[in-house]
């Protein structure tokens, strides 16, 4: 019988979703990953040379070389796919604990003057991400692809969810005590940067949806305001820039007859509107923490289960956010929240990697492998 119950489900198998399961696993965490695509499909499919490198708007020398690629980022070029290094931009405060964390794990880097971090051709994001989840596996976690996370609600013994299978086309319910919805901002960092507004990521919000009982939770696309069909009626979102954490802000009727003509312009008539839609913040373009990155543990009972938003705008640093939300994860199951430091997989073990991991569908052969 399929398993349904767990300690923790990790939404996202990307290298924030990666790092998180790792070590939960580590520490004997019964855990699964759950992925919409396969793990990776967001790193490679869209555009991973640019937000591996961690571009960021102060470096307007690098993205004017991207601005130059957008053509050709946007045929997936492979050619740009081949970049191995990262840069990072930071307090040294942060850098030198990401340094002696990146120590730890026995990746490779320089480091540069001025607050830069540039890492060399031993690694990339994507190969993090794969050594990660590799681990993660191998210590005893269980990966779900092609399902969406789409509800949720807090029962007595933890948190229920209402997971799509797109496979077989049916709805699973899963049980976990803990639950991390998992968010690299750098994607859509980056292209709101370029001015390119893809329906790839959230960029700064995210939705919660309360129908009944059951609380519901949608990634919009990246533009200031839109409409996104769902399960038989209609969501409402709305960029906000200052909202605090656990402060929410209700769509006003004006906001409903501006997301009506963009969504007509854009994808045709919507269909009929209903429900109540609220929008919270969950990333800053300032950041106060790890440069933007962010951890926000939401709902009303905690007692019974945990729910956690983690966001990481650079890949590297998913490696120090994960920390924060490990240790939450870890005190939430009444466990010793010390975390065990232990270096990742070899490079070597990237060929393994790919028996036990699949590939994104448009992906012939790793790029990685290139030179």
């Amino acid at each position: 019988m399929e398993k349904r119950k767990y300690d923790a489900i990790v939404v996202g198998a990307s290298v924030l979703g990666a790092c998180i399961a790792r070590k939960l696993a580590l520490k004997d965490v019964d855990v699964l990953i759950l992925d919409k695509e396969t793990p990776g499909f967001n790193e490679l499919g869209n555009m991973d040379s640019i937000c591996s490198g961690g571009y960021f708007k102060e470096d307007t020398f690098l993205f004017s070389q991207v601005l130059s690629r957008i053509e050709d980022i946007e045929k997936r070029c492979t050619d740009f796919f081949r970049k191995r290094w990262g840069l990072i931009k930071g307090s040294r405060k942060q850098l030198d604990e990401l340094m002696t964390r990146l120590e730890d794990l026995k990746v490779s880097f320089t480091s540069v003057d001025e607050g830069l971090l540039i890492f060399d051709r031993i690694i990339d994001g994507y190969t993090f991400m794969l050594l990660n989840l590799l681990d993660a596996l191998e210590k005893g976690a269980f990966l779900k692809i092609h399902h969406s996370f789409t509800g949720f609600k807090f029962e007595e013994n933890g948190l229920k969810l209402k997971v799509l299978d797109h496979v077989r086309h049916e709805t699973l319910f899963l049980h976990a005590k803990a639950v991390i919805l998992t968010i690299d901002a750098w994607v859509n960092r980056v292209l709101a940067a370029l001015g390119i507004n893809l329906p790839v990521r959230f960029f700064s919000s995210f939705t919660l949806v309360l129908k009944g009982e059951e609380n519901y939770l949608v990634k919009p696309f990246n533009s200031s305001y839109t409409i996104i069909p769902y399960e038989g009626f209609t969501l409402i979102y709305e960029n906000t820039d200052e909202v605090s954490s656990g402060e929410y802000i209700e769509a006003y009727s004006d906001t409903i007859d501006r997301c009506i003509k963009y969504y007509r312009r854009h994808f045709g008539e919507p269909p009929p509107i209903h429900g109540v839609v609220l929008t919270a913040k969950a990333y800053s373009e300032r950041g106060n923490r790890y440069g933007g990155g962010y951890v926000w543990e939401l709902g009303k009972n905690r007692e019974h289960g945990s729910l956690l938003v983690a966001v990481s705008p650079k890949i590297f640093l998913s490696e120090i956010i994960s920390d924060t939300v490990v240790k939450k994860v870890l005190t939430t199951l009444g466990l010793d929240p010390d975390l065990p430091v232990k270096p990742l997989p070899a490079r070597s073990e990237i060929p393994r990697a790919l028996e036990r991991i699949p590939l994104p569908r448009f992906c012939s052969r790793p790029f990685f492998y290139w030179c």
